[in-house]
């Protein structure tokens, strides 16, 4: 039980910084620290959602329960993905200046993407928990 809760707190606390960074991106990119803050926060979520998602894996080996058995666990598998591609599409675009724009696109796309993962598999998940 104690690492279903471990991977609400992660996965909050996950989410609420990759919600920062999209903020920061969205509202502060005329201020100089702006880009600063917005990789870390987005690495800062993405560390904290892939611990989520292994507290979540670990609590159901240990419990002997099925992997991906919910649609709860296969968009959380895709919040995953797009955690770990949308940070990975923003460096890249410093390391490959000639297709910056087109990674520039696609991370901004999938930013979009993990946002909307996240709020579906969190409704998921209070449904799966019986709260809706």
């Amino acid at each position: 039980m104690i690492l279903f809760q471990w991977h609400v707190a992660l996965m909050a606390a996950g989410s609420l910084m990759a919600a920062a960074a999209v903020l920061i991106a969205a509202t502060q990119r005329q201020r100089r620290w702006w880009l600063r803050f917005h990789r870390g926060a987005g690495l800062s979520g993405a560390f904290l959602i892939l611990t989520g998602g292994a507290a979540a894996v670990a609590a159901v080996t240990l419990d002997g329960g099925e992997h991906l058995r919910s649609p709860h666990t296969w968009f959380g598998a895709l919040t995953l993905a797009a955690a770990v591609a949308t940070p990975l599409l923003g460096f890249l675009q410093f390391k490959v200046p000639e297709r910056v724009e087109g990674l520039r696109a696609t991370h901004r796309l999938c930013g979009r993407i993990l946002t909307g993962f996240v709020l579906i598999t969190i409704l998921l998940g209070f449904r799966a928990a019986g709260f809706l």
